[in-house]
Parts: structure tokens; sequence; C-alpha cells
């Protein structure tokens, strides 16, 4: 016995005495919704329409159906159709930037629309190790295997050092190595707290006779 299945057509919620209905006005051939009206008891209705990105060759398998991103509102990408990438935008017909990524799909570089370029390498974890600018400078990082930042490096060439816990929380950073007083340290060790009240830690920040303690409940928000 063979089953037809048929896409949700209209959906309503009833909230504080106000109903919203939600309808589904077109479907494409793949069943999708590609208008819905929106409306409720208030008096307001609103009509939204969605197109999906269909790339074509080798990448159509895995990234098609997806809502397409190259238009919304004044703003309009261009994509790569081997990579389904984007490859410029514009808005309101002007470009406003181009991008180039490498062939494992991290950015390389992103191009204004004065020409000024960007320039991204040495990727690790998901993150950039070097930035270069348009006027030749750069900022450069260090990232450990865990994606943490241990280092950076400004335009100007002082580095800024940071040090964490094995569960990869910031515990400590070092001003560069020109300023050695000791106030230019900080440092971030948790301790336990005495309080009677439900509180399951304290941490205190340290930056030479300065100290913040900030103390967090069961679910480590801050109180």
């Amino acid at each position: 016995m063979s089953r037809v299945y048929t896409p949700q057509s209209e959906r309503s919620i009833t909230q504080q005495g106000v109903s919203f209905t939600q309808t589904a006005t077109a479907f494409d051939s793949y069943a999708r919704t590609t208008a819905i009206t929106r409306t409720s008891t208030l008096g307001y209705s609103r009509a939204d329409s969605t197109a999906y990105y269909e790339p074509h060759g080798p990448l159509g398998a895995w990234s098609g159906g997806h809502p397409d991103p190259r238009r919304h509102g004044g703003l309009e990408h261009q994509l790569n159709p081997n990579t389904a990438l984007p490859s410029s935008w514009y808005r309101f017909g002007k470009l406003h930037g181009t991008y180039l990524f490498n062939g494992d799909g991290t950015l390389s570089g992103v191009t204004d629309g004065l020409n000024h370029a960007t320039t991204f390498s040495t990727w690790v974890r998901g993150l950039p190790q070097n930035i270069g600018y348009a006027d030749g400078s750069g900022i450069s990082a260090v990232v450990n295997n865990l994606g943490l930042l241990t280092s950076v490096t400004n335009e100007v060439g002082t580095t800024w050092s940071f040090a964490t816990t094995r569960w990869g929380v910031w515990r400590a950073k070092h001003r560069p190595a020109a300023t050695t007083r000791p106030r230019c340290r900080s440092c971030r060790c948790p301790a336990r707290s005495t309080a009677s009240r439900p509180i399951i830690g304290a941490r205190p920040i340290t930056t030479g006779n300065a100290v913040t303690v900030n103390v967090f409940d069961a679910r480590w928000r801050k109180r």
C-alpha cells in the first residue's frame, strides 16, 4: 500500500487570544513552499516568497535545495556555479565586493568596490593566522589545535599572548614584552566561593592591584 505525502498548507497558532495563521499559497515541483501569506486576527498580513538555489554541475547533488541567497532586498550575490560559494555582491546594482576562495573552501581574499584587497591565509581550525590589508599592513596570530588564539601580533609588530585552561577557558593575557610592569598582566583564575547562597564559583580578574570578582551559579551564569 503506497502513501502520498503532501506538504503542510496551513498552520495556525493562538496565543493570548490572538490567532496567527501561515498559509502556503504556492509550491514548486519538489513540493517546497515558494509563497506564504501570514495573517493574524489583529488585522495584519504579509506575503513572503522564497526561491531555491539549484546549481548545476558536480555540486548540484548536495548544495541544491537551499533558499536562494542571491537576492535579498537591495542586496544581490553572485555565486560560483562550480563551488556554490559567493563570488561577488552588489548593493542596489553597484559592486561592493568580490570574494576569492582557496581550494578547500576557506576565504582567500576580499576586494571592495574601490579595489582595496584584504587577504586571509594560513587557516587553522577555521581561523586565519594572517590577514593582510590593502595598505601593506597586516596582523597575524598563532592558533593552536583546539582552535584557540595563543598570541596576536598587530600592525605595528607588538604581540599579545593568551593562556587558556585545558577546557578552553581564557585564563590570562600578557601584553607586549616591551611593557614589563606587573600591572600590565591580567590573570583570571577560578576559585571556590564560601558564600552561603547557591553559587558554584568565583572568578577573580587581577590586573596589577585591581581585582574584579565575578561569581557564577550552577549553570555558569554571572550573578
